[in-house]
């Protein structure tokens, strides 16, 4: 039994391949949504890291609205100790410009400290096509294993919309992590009415040894290949979990990630 409830209560995780549960959706999904579609909904990047006291220079924000065209530029400085600052960096921006300020991080030594990853809105309003296929992923997986828990059936409306709810597709995210990007073990934390968190990996070119794996509880490794399917459970449990280094320099590991509420 593939959606098995009972499990992923108990164990706070569900893990499968989505061509096991539904082989066409699996193929339309692989075909709809490719890496090239996928970068042009990349606009922001996040990068978290401690680093030494003073090692970011005093004018970084005003160097990098200089010379990058970026939007939204927030940068979150607070120290933590009279050795050690915690940064906080957010940016949203065209896809190549982000790449550029990412080229030039790496020029700071502290840039290998910290976390990194690339993301941005799934927008599928225009795009009937794609928006039924994650309508019916999430309707055929989330909604039928929590269909019991779901209060606000509006937020759970599937294809086709009467264009008055809301869309069981809104706040889907892309994620994009290329070499050297991770996220540190970490708890997501209580959020009142959350359910559960799905990621959907969608990259073919997956092959053992790159890198960008799961980790789950400690012990559950989950590789990033295309169709590869984890949700966390929030209603009974709060799982651990991280994200491992990508390894490989061409490989771009893409996931669509959504927080369902009641």
């Amino acid at each position: 039994m593939i959606l098995d409830k009972d499990k992923l209560f108990e164990q706070g995780y569900l893990t499968f391949n989505l061509q096991d549960l539904d082989e066409e959706l699996f193929d339309d999904i692989q075909s709809q949504f490719s890496d090239n579609y996928l970068k042009k909904r990349i606009n922001k990047l996040r990068f978290d890291a401690t680093i030494i006291t003073k090692s970011l220079p005093s004018n970084f924000k005003e160097l990098v609205e200089k010379n990058f065209n970026l939007g939204d530029i927030s940068i979150d400085i607070n120290t933590h100790t009279s050795t050690l600052t915690k940064v906080r960096i957010n940016v949203r921006g065209e896809y190549e410009e982000l790449i550029k300020f990412d080229d030039y991080l790496k020029e700071y030594p502290w840039i290998n400290d910290g976390q990194k990853w690339f993301h941005g809105a799934l927008d599928m309003y225009d795009d009937s096509t794609r928006e039924r296929l994650i309508s019916d992923l999430y309707d055929g997986t989330v909604k039928t294993l929590y269909k019991d828990y779901i209060k606000n059936d509006e937020d759970y409306s599937t294809w086709p919309y009467n264009g008055k709810h809301k869309s069981i597709t809104q706040g889907t995210d892309v994620t994009m992590y290329l070499k050297d990007n991770y996220i540190t073990p970490h708890e997501d934390g209580y959020d009142e009415g959350r359910l559960c968190v799905m990621l959907i990996y969608l990259n073919e070119d997956y092959k053992e040894g790159y890198g960008g794996e799961i980790i789950v509880n400690h012990d559950l490794k989950v590789e990033p290949k295309e169709g590869n399917i984890v949700i966390l459970d929030f209603l009974h449990n709060n799982i651990e979990h991280e994200v491992l280094k990508v390894e490989n320099e061409n490989f771009e590991r893409f996931a669509l990630i959504k927080f369902f509420y009641e």
